[in-house]
């Protein structure tokens, strides 16, 4: 069996009995990208004993936000609780660096204002797609659906037939193809935080279902972002907001006119947009923070094994 120095769990990612096995056989637990959401089940009379008793058990943990750190030291008594923010913002921004699935794309996009809509389902297309079809000045639409499954591509390319709107399936991509005229539909998975790189701004999908999607991805290019009401479970999404890198949409008469004011402005895009990418870059830095201290306790363990040695 494996007896690591660090065991790193992110987030919820953990089971109590490998935690405490761990714990027994000397191993630091590390909690790193850690929330404490106003719902979560840890605050439940019934069962806010035992949570406390598990994250007793890790020698560190790392907090998405002040407001989590302050939670669990109140009211988990865990004294060990820093703030170091959510690897995921360095994440995006590493990954937002290479650009080249879409270098074929870019071409067809340069000087054009562009609207990337990314993970959206059909609640979201219900709104866009008549939204966008009514703007005197349009923007060329890069439509990209959550699901890409033959049943679904198939639903979606029949709706826009019936809307009498033109589109090219990326897979069926060639010089003829005209953003002016045509939508590019993207069939093909792997795309969507690339594809950011050539909008001038983005809609988000899920936020009209469930919960929006990931909007780090759009808002690292330093471009306004537009989503639906259901946003709330993602905190990222809600101080974007705050920020003015992103604005909420209720219904296609919001979208419409936010979609006529990104389009026909080209200051206040740029101005939000510098917002959106603002609030990427000033929280980087989580996974500097998590990684220092996995070394520290490596370094540690090791010393006291030589000790041992003696």
């Amino acid at each position: 069996m494996l007896q690591p120095n660090v065991l790193l769990l992110i987030r919820y990612d953990f089971w109590p009995n490998h935690l405490m096995e761990a714990k027994k056989s000397g191993t630091k637990l590390v909690l790193a990208a850690a929330v404490l959401q106003s719902k979560a089940p840890y605050f439940h009379p019934l069962l806010k004993g035992f949570y406390r008793s598990l994250f007793h058990l890790f020698d560190y943990i790392y907090t998405v936000s002040s407001k989590d750190t302050i939670a669990f030291r109140q009211i988990f008594r865990c004294e060990g609780t820093e703030t170091a923010g959510d690897p995921r913002f360095d994440q995006v921004l590493l990954r937002s660096r290479n650009t080249s699935k879409v270098d074929h794309l870019k071409p067809f996009y340069k000087n054009r204002t562009v609207l990337v809509a990314g993970s959206v389902w059909d609640r979201d297309e219900m709104l866009l797609l008549p939204a966008w079809q009514k703007l005197e000045k349009r923007p060329s639409l890069v439509l990209v659906p959550h699901q890409v499954n033959p049943e679904n591509m198939a639903r979606l390319y029949q709706e826009l037939r019936n809307s009498s709107l033109a589109y090219r399936p990326v897979s069926a991509l060639n010089d003829n193809f005209n953003p002016e005229q045509e939508i590019l539909v993207i069939d093909q998975t792997g795309y969507l935080l690339e594809l950011y790189s050539i909008a001038s701004f983005a809609y988000v999908g899920g936020g009209f279902g469930v919960n929006v999607h990931n909007t780090l991805e759009p808002a690292v290019y330093n471009i306004p972002v537009l989503f639906g009401p259901r946003y709330h479970n993602s905190p990222e999404a809600e101080a974007l907001v705050a920020t003015g890198g992103a604005e909420v949409i209720h219904d296609q008469k919001e979208l419409a006119a936010a979609l006529r004011r990104l389009t026909m402005d080209a200051a206040q895009r740029a101005e939000r947009g510098r917002a959106a990418g603002a609030f990427v870059q000033e929280r980087t830095g989580a996974t500097a923070i998590i990684a220092e201290s996995i070394r520290h306790s490596i370094t540690q363990s090791t010393a006291t094994c030589q000790g041992a040695n003696y």
